[in-house]
C-alpha cells in the first residue's frame, strides 16, 4: 500500500472519531449544566473551561451575543475557521476520503459525503443553533454508520487496519485526557456537601466515554474473579477503554491478529482434546467377509 493512501486512511477515520467526540462532549456537558442548575450555583471554569482543557482549545476571547456556554457551543460545532470544530473534523475526513475514492468503498463514502452536507444545510445550521440536540445526534448516528459501514464491507486486510488505528489512537487520546483533567478537577472536592457535584461530573465523564450504561450493569462473576480477568472483561465491555488495555493495542496493531493463543499456566501441561472423542466413527468392511458377486443381467 502506498504512504499517501495509508496516510489518508488513518486520517480520515481519526478525523470522524474527533468530530464524534466532540459532539458527545457538548451534548452531555450541555445536559450537565442543566443538572448543576438544579443543584447549586456551579461556577461557570467548573465545567465549560475543563471541557476547552480537555480537548486542547482555548476560551473564545469574545463570547458575543448570548451567554458564554451557547458561544462555546457554536464555536466548537459549527465553525469552520476552528480546527477542532466538528465542522472542520468532518471537512477534513471528507477531504482524506475523496483523495482515495478509488481505494474506499462507495457506501463508505457516500454516508460521509452525506453526513457532511447534512450538516453544511443552511435551514438545518439554523434549526440546530436554536436546539443543538439534533446536530450532535446527527454527527453521532453519522459516525456510528461510517466505522459499521468501514467493518462490514471492507475487507480486513491493510487499509481497514489503518482505519482501525487511526480510531482507536484518536479514542485512547481523547479518553485520557478526559480522565486526566476530571481527575485534577474533582479531586479536592472532599467536602460531604460536593458530593452531588462530584458525582454529577464523573457521570458526565462515563456517559462522554459511552460507559455510563456498562457502568451501572451489575458484572458478571467469572470462577475465578482475578484482578487481570476483571480488568480484561471491563475493556472487552467498554469501547472506549479497549484501546487503553493491553489487548488493546492489539487490535491497534494488527487487526484481528492481535489476540494470540493463551499460554498454559506455570506448572500445568496444555490440555489435550482426547482423541476418542474427536474422531468420526467410520464403517470399516470386515476382511472375513467375502464380497458380494454381481448378477449379470439378463439378455
Amino acid at each position: 500500500m502506498l504512504s499517501r493512501v495509508a496516510d489518508a486512511l488513518f486520517w480520515m477515520s481519526r478525523y470522524v472519531e474527533r468530530a464524534e467526540h466532540v459532539a458527545r462532549l457538548l451534548d452531555v456537558w450541555f445536559h450537565l449544566e442543566l443538572d448543576l442548575s438544579g443543584v447549586g450555583a456551579a461556577p461557570f471554569e467548573m465545567h465549560w473551561t475543563a471541557l476547552c482543557a480537555s480537548l486542547q482549545q482555548p476560551m473564545p476571547s469574545r463570547p458575543g451575543v448570548g451567554s458564554p456556554s451557547v458561544a462555546l457551543s457554536h464555536w466548537l460545532a459549527f465553525e469552520h475557521d476552528k480546527p477542532g470544530s466538528v465542522m472542520a473534523c468532518l471537512s477534513r475526513a471528507r477531504l482524506n476520503a475523496r483523495s482515495i475514492r478509488g481505494t474506499i468503498n462507495s457506501e463508505v463514502w457516500r454516508e460521509l459525503n452525506k453526513l457532511y452536507w447534512k450538516l453544511s444545510d443552511a435551514e438545518f445550521v439554523r434549526r440546530s443553533r436554536e436546539s443543538p440536540y439534533d446536530f450532535y445526534q446527527a454527527v453521532e448516528c453519522g459516525s456510528a454508520l461510517f466505522q459499521g459501514l468501514c467493518d462490514a464491507t471492507s475487507t480486513h486486510e491493510e487499509g481497514w487496519r489503518f482505519i482501525q488505528l487511526g480510531k482507536f489512537v484518536e479514542r485512547a487520546d481523547k479518553t485520557l485526557r478526559l480522565l486526566d483533567v476530571q481527575y485534577h478537577l474533582l479531586r479536592d472536592l472532599t467536602n460531604p456537601a460536593d458530593v452531588p457535584l462530584s458525582t454529577l461530573h464523573w457521570a458526565a465523564v462515563l456517559k462522554s466515554c459511552r460507559a455510563y450504561d456498562s457502568y451501572q450493569r451489575p458484572p458478571r462473576r467469572p470462577r475465578r474473579a482475578g484482578a487481570r480477568r476483571r480488568i480484561s472483561a471491563a475493556g472487552a465491555e467498554l469501547p472506549a477503554f479497549g484501546a487503553l488495555l493491553p489487548g488493546g493495542a492489539g487490535r491497534v496493531a494488527g487487526g484481528d491478529r492481535g489476540a494470540g493463543p493463551r499460554r498454559p499456566a506455570a506448572g500445568r501441561p496444555p490440555r489435550r482434546a482426547d482423541a476418542r472423542r474427536t474422531e468420526i466413527p467410520v464403517a470399516r468392511p470386515d476382511p472375513r467377509r467375502r464380497p458380494a458377486r454381481l448378477l449379470a443381467a439378463p439378455d
